[in-house]
C-alpha cells in the first residue's frame, strides 16, 4: 500500500522564541514529531507541507506570520527532514494546491497519515481534504498540537472521527 506521512505547518513562526504568545505549542510536540517521522520514514513518504500567507503589507499588518518569503515561514530548524517532498499552501487544506493534490493521485497513495499543527485548522481541514480524495485517513494524535480549548478539540476529533478519519 502506497502510504504518505503528511507533516502540517512545522515552522519557525509557530515554535521559535520570537513567536506570537498566541502560538501555545509545547515544544515537546517537536519531539514526537521527529519520532513519527523515524518510525515510518522507511514505510511512508514523509511530505512536508507549509503554511505560507501572500507577502504584502496589508498580511504584514494584520497576521505578521508565515509570511512567505521570510525566515519565519521556513521549517522549524529542529524538524527532523528526511525527504524533498515540500509543498507550500495558501489555505488550510492542502489539497487545495493543485501541485501537492496532483502529487498525491499521480503517486496513487492509499494511506495518508497526518502530524502537526493545529487539530483544530490545517490538519483538520487537511485530513477532510484527504477523505474527500477518497485517502484512507489517520491522526497520529501525539504528533499532532492544538492551542484551542478542551471543548473545541473534543468537538473537532468527533467531527473527524464521523468523517472516517481515525485517531492513532
Amino acid at each position: 500500500m502506497n502510504k504518505a506521512l503528511l507533516v502540517i505547518d512545522i515552522q519557525n513562526d509557530y515554535f521559535w522564541d520570537k513567536r506570537k504568545s498566541k502560538f501555545t505549542y509545547n515544544k515537546n510536540i517537536i519531539d514526537n514529531i521527529n519520532e513519527t517521522i523515524n518510525k515510518y520514514k522507511n514505510e511512508c513518504d514523509v511530505i512536508y507541507i507549509s503554511h505560507l500567507i501572500q507577502n504584502i503589507i496589508t498580511n504584514r499588518l494584520i497576521f505578521g506570520f508565515s509570511i512567505e518569503g521570510t525566515k519565519g515561514a521556513e521549517l522549524y530548524n529542529e524538524l527532523n527532514i528526511v525527504s524533498d517532498l515540500k509543498f507550500n499552501k495558501y489555505l488550510g487544506d492542502a489539497f487545495t494546491t493543485k501541485k501537492f493534490k496532483d502529487y498525491m493521485i499521480t503517486n496513487n497513495y492509499q494511506e495518508v497519515l497526518i502530524c502537526g499543527i493545529d487539530l483544530c485548522g490545517c490538519v483538520y481541514n487537511t485530513a477532510l481534504g484527504s477523505i474527500k480524495h477518497n485517502f484512507k485517513t489517520k491522526i497520529i494524535s501525539n504528533s499532532t498540537g492544538c492551542r484551542y480549548s478542551t471543548k473545541k478539540k473534543e468537538k473537532i476529533i468527533n467531527k473527524l472521527t464521523n468523517s472516517g478519519i481515525e485517531f492513532i
